[in-house]
């Protein structure tokens, strides 16, 4: 075929020599060249027989078929790239080498604007193959078409913060396989709100297999956007501690948001989703591994303009298959809250979370109709899931706690109502699980040796149920090993109305002493009060239920038998005085379950 230059139109420098080359390959008759070298490959390896024939090299078609392939047909709309001649391939490519001109100096998004506009006008892609350095953003229009072969991607200068590419009040635009890298290495010592990516009010983005990093701000910021997929997102830069708020991606107003498989290196959240001027709707983040330098891997919550949370809604949240990386520790793995008055959160969906935090690791407050599902996550220095104020809660999650005190537990759930879901907790050092101010509501615990640090002061545990009404602990296992679990339930913090043990509930009942009382031997004799008061239950504060009038705190001193006629009769053993400390005067009575009787005075050594 005379007239077909022999070109590799990727490796031209001329420019003048680029752009005739690419005027002969718009004229020239591509029926003319033969494509039976191309048709019919439908496995394997791809080799380049064809375009070293011709000259010519196609992009990111000589590794495998299923990677390099595929993302060619996608960025070309899908179609038979094995039936369509090298020749028509090669023209529906735009190459910005072409469109440089010397007054452009070293600043390269002149060229990339006039190449992009060529590509839009003309139903083209442009196809980045190297880097290219802009000093001043890139903005993208309507109908824009990037695609980037390995390497291919924007820079700028070290330490100068730009925003690289941008769209704003656009629609359908498609990027593949572009890297940005927005250059700042050095420590921000005070807010810097320059992000690299930013997309404003765009309808129909589809980014695939992009990279960014290294980001003054959001690193990919969305924008009060609608109709976002993102897929196979990479985010680098984070791991120096750098301050500010260097969320990897971020969605700001998102209406119809898909964000699938992303690796993400943060310094703060990895994915952040926010409202502040119309709410956020249909948002689902999917496929999450992130590391965070001090912040979490996904939340939500209002923006706080001027210091005040906005009031927005938020619908239809949907998280899934999120974890940390490489054994992390983030914030929080999962945070969802509602902070502004009069925001509305509902219909949110969490579900596959793994991951370690040192905050709580699930946080959701303010919801209505929030689901769980196949949750695993511990915090070092807090709850391992706290959840506070929703309703309409079900689903099974699973949370443990390193922390040794009453504070935090495995789960802790706080003024929630409408509840039906099963809550695990393992080797809690604390409580496993505490339900604090819940109402209406039917839980399935399962809490094995959780108490480990509590127990030397005689507290801890499976469950701690505290100013709760209409609650139903129907089935479940509330158990563990002596020296480790205390006590399976503890309902004795006050405030319970109509709080129902389930004929399913297995529970560990708190230690019982034998008093080692003869048959028939009247109570007091045997008893080494001394020894049952220290090394029993110890000095915990509590108002027995109808207890005499008298001066002084109450304390719990021991719980055991009394055997009477072959009978054990449980009985409770109080103790009421001044501080319970040694030398104190400590009154005791004993408590059967219907009547008291009065015991003597004894003094601690």
């Amino acid at each position: 075929m005379p007239g077909i230059p022999l070109l590799d139109i990727n490796n031209l420098s001329d420019v003048s020599y680029a752009a005739t080359a690419r005027e002969n390959l718009d004229v020239y008759d591509k029926n003319e060249v033969d494509n039976s070298s191309w048709s019919g490959r439908a496995s394997g390896s791809i080799t380049d027989d064809t375009t070293e024939q011709l000259g010519l090299k196609l992009p990111a078609i000589s590794n495998s078929l299923s990677t390099d392939v595929g993302r060619l047909r996608d960025a070309l709309g899908g179609i038979d790239i094995f039936a369509t001649s090298v020749i028509k391939l090669m023209n529906l490519f735009i190459y910005p080498d072409a469109y440089y001109q010397t007054a452009d100096g070293d600043d390269w998004q002149p060229a990339l604007t006039r190449a992009n506009a060529y590509a839009v006008e003309n139903n083209r892609v442009l196809i980045l193959q190297r880097k290219y350095q802009v000093l001043s953003t890139w903005n993208l229009t309507s109908g824009t078409n990037i695609y980037a072969t390995d390497g291919g991607g924007l820079f700028t200068l070290p330490d100068t913060p730009i925003t690289l590419l941008k769209s704003s009040n656009t629609t359908n635009i498609t990027i593949t396989g572009l890297d940005v890298d927005g250059g700042v290495s050095a420590a921000i010592t005070t807010k810097n709100s320059t992000r690299a990516i930013r997309f404003i009010n765009v309808e129909g983005l589809y980014l695939k297999e992009c990279r960014a990093g290294n980001s003054a701000d959001w690193c990919l910021s969305i924008e009060t956007c609608m109709t976002v997929r993102i897929y196979d997102t990479t985010i680098y830069g984070g791991g120096r501690g750098l301050p500010g708020g260097r969320d990897g991606i971020h969605i700001l107003d998102g209406t119809d948001v898909v964000v699938d498989r992303a690796d993400i290196d943060s310094g703060d959240d990895c994915v952040g989703i926010t409202s502040e001027f119309l709410g956020t709707k249909n948002i689902t983040i999917r496929r999450i591994v992130g590391k965070s330098d001090f912040a979490s891997v996904v939340i939500y919550n209002e923006e706080a303009p001027g210091g005040t949370y906005a009031s927005m809604p938020c619908s239809n949240l949907d998280i899934s298959d999120v974890k940390t990386a490489n054994d992390t520790i983030a914030r929080d793995v999962i945070r969802v809250i509602k902070y502004g008055t009069n925001s509305v959160i509902n219909n949110i969906i969490i579900s596959k979370v793994r991951g370690n935090a040192f905050s709580h690791a699930l946080y959701v407050s303010g919801v209505t109709k929030l689901r769980l599902h196949d949750i695993q996550v511990q915090s070092t220095q807090a709850h391992g899931i706290y959840i506070s104020n929703c309703q309409d809660v079900a689903g099974e999650a699973e949370g443990s706690s390193d922390v040794s005190n009453t504070t935090y537990q495995g789960v802790s759930i706080f003024n929630c109502s409408r509840i039906y879901a099963k809550y695990i907790s393992s080797n809690s050092n604390g409580f496993g699980l505490q339900l604090n101010g819940v109402t209406k509501s039917v839980i399935k615990p399962f809490c094995l040796n959780c108490g480990a640090g509590l127990f030397a002061s005689n507290t801890g545990g499976g469950a701690r149920v505290v100013n709760c009404t209409d609650l139903i602990l129907s089935e479940g296992i509330l158990d563990g090993d002596d020296g480790t679990t205390y006590a399976g339930l503890n309902t004795g913090g006050g405030g319970n109305s109509n709080v129902i043990r389930g004929a399913g509930l297995i529970v560990k009942e708190i230690p019982l002493p034998n008093f080692g009382l003869a048959d028939g031997a009247p109570a007091e004799n045997g008893l080494d009060l001394n020894t049952l008061y220290k090394t029993t239950l110890g000095r915990i504060l509590v108002t027995p239920t109808n207890a005499p009038t008298e001066s002084g705190t109450w304390f719990l001193t021991a719980i055991g038998y009394y055997v009477s006629n072959s009978y054990r009769t449980r009985q409770i053993l109080y103790g009421y005085g001044t501080s319970g400390s040694n030398g104190d005067s400590i009154y005791t009575r004993v408590y059967n379950g219907t009547t008291w009787s009065l015991w003597k005075q004894f003094t601690l050594s």
